[in-house]
């Protein structure tokens, strides 16, 4: 998967999110279909709501004080689920 692409999220995604005990519930319109979502994808969809960014942008954001993040191949698989799934869009 490019770095180089930049990606987004459905705004209006938050309108239709619920959470609780640490689990993340979200009806997509798109599909028809609710998902839960762990705190990585949570976040990473958020983040994704605020503004597009790259594979890289998105890694440094998801990263902890001094912990290190989710790795590039765990972005890109979860990039790709988004994706797949609709959640997420390449940017112009």
């Amino acid at each position: 998967m490019s770095t180089e692409i930049r990606w987004s999220s459905d705004v209006n995604l938050r309108q239709h999110w619920r959470s609780w005990d640490g689990e993340v519930m979200v009806y997509h319109r798109g599909s028809g279909c609710t998902l839960c979502l762990n705190a990585l994808a949570a976040r990473a969809l958020e983040i994704l709501a605020e503004k597009a960014m790259t594979r890289a942008e998105l890694m440094k954001m998801l990263q902890v004080g001094s912990e290190p993040g989710p790795g590039a191949q765990e972005i890109d698989a979860l990039l790709r689920q988004f994706d797949d799934l609709g959640l997420v869009a390449p940017s112009t």
